[in-house]
């Protein structure tokens, strides 16, 4: 395979996170231009499609409509990094990404007003989001009760009416009186094994 013509990106100024060097596994990279994984073959990214396989057979990808190649195709690799180095910039960036702080970023349409009530909002304590939650709550309740209520005469038309009694009284009994003799049997075995 030939390579791309483009100058050899170097290992160590990939991220850590957009190549793979583990020791026992085949090296892989994001290719910068489609930015999927593709394996390293001979220090170089493999060759590969712009897009997936298109699934026709072989015979048949010499037609000129097809998906071309990836420009990322053949772009050489210099590994100026081993492995050890290699895991130690992932643990690092990992780190990193684990410290930073959570920021909101607000469009630019928000006015003042609206970003120092959101910021407020944010930096409010339990006690404060419990005394909000008090001051809406009989709203929240009235909504909900409100929320229960047919207009006069109307009742939900999908669904079936269900039966308020069952069917067959006394295979229910029977039922019941199954359940109740396995839990008794259940719960005798639990306390005497305790």
């Amino acid at each position: 395979m030939k390579h791309n013509g483009r100058a050899p990106l170097r290992a160590s100024r990939v991220r850590p996170n957009l190549i793979n060097l583990r020791d026992g596994e085949k090296r892989a990279i994001v290719c910068p231009d489609c930015t999927t994984w593709r394996p390293i073959r001979d220090r170089m990214v493999i060759a590969h499609r712009a897009e997936p396989h298109s699934g026709r057979p072989r015979h048949r990808r010499a037609e000129p409509g097809r998906t071309p190649r990836c420009p990322g195709s053949g772009q050489r690799i210099w590994f100026d990094i081993t492995p050890d180095q290699w895991h130690e910039a992932l643990a690092d960036a990992v780190t990193e990404a684990a410290s930073r702080q959570a920021t909101t970023v607000l469009p630019k349409a928000f006015s003042p007003a609206t970003d120092r009530t959101l910021r407020a909002r944010a930096e409010r304590t339990p006690a404060g989001r419990m005394a909000d939650w008090k001051a809406v709550q009989v709203q929240v309740g009235e909504t909900d009760a409100a929320r229960k209520e047919f207009p006069a005469g109307a009742r939900p038309a999908d669904g079936p009416q269900l039966p308020q009694e069952p069917e067959h009284l006394e295979r229910h009994d029977r039922r019941q009186a199954e359940l109740g003799k396995q839990y008794a049997a259940r719960k005798a075995a639990a306390t005497s094994a305790a």
